[in-house]
């Protein structure tokens, strides 16, 4: 006669995989959440790096170098924590008397905007919406570059145009972010 194995460490066994499955369910769910402390870091990394509005890409190629790895490390964000990121440099640029402020500190959330969201390079005029009055997007037979002033190089996004400008009203960054997440999606 074989023994049965008692019940108990069945029941043990069960519990542990129901437990092992909802650990790895849970973290596959918040791979790209940050804690609080992380996304505290990469705020200040923005709001210290150099902002867009200054760099000239022939001739800073650290303060480019430094938004672009930013803008790839803000694109590994939750939605909840890249809105999170965008409320508060947006609402620390207004509150910034230095000279060239907000649009210095808001010049960068464009940027980031565009390596996190699926925008398109070829959409239709009438099909989108403006939040700032930036100059230099490219527009052609009633198309916008909306991922400008990005370009994908290698299957790299990198920042490939100057800043040329601004005019009109304040940049809505969380209009931008809210649009732009409901009509294109994030990346990844």
């Amino acid at each position: 006669m074989i023994p049965q194995a008692p019940s108990v460490p069945r029941k043990w066994a069960r519990l542990f995989f129901l437990l092992l499955f909802a650990e790895l369910s849970y973290g596959c769910q918040t791979k790209c959440k940050m804690n609080g402390d992380e996304t505290e870091r990469l705020i200040t990394r923005i709001e210290s790096c150099q902002p867009w509005t200054s760099i000239y890409l022939k001739s800073e190629p650290d303060g480019l170098n430094e938004l672009n790895q930013i803008g790839g490390d803000f694109e590994r964000l939750s939605i909840d924590d890249a809105r999170h990121v965008v409320e508060v440099i947006n609402s620390n640029s207004m509150a910034k008397a230095e000279k060239g402020e907000p649009l210095a500190s808001q010049s960068k959330v464009y940027v980031l905007l565009r390596f996190y969201f699926k925008v398109p390079t070829n959409e239709k005029t009438t099909a989108t919406k403006y939040f700032g009055g930036w100059w230099g997007v490219p527009e052609k037979d009633s198309e916008v570059n909306l991922l400008w002033p990005l370009s994908e190089e290698g299957g790299v996004l990198r920042i490939t145009n100057d800043f040329t400008g601004y005019s009109g009203e304040p940049y809505d960054a969380i209009g931008e972010f809210d649009f732009f997440n409901e009509r294109y999606g994030r990346r990844k």
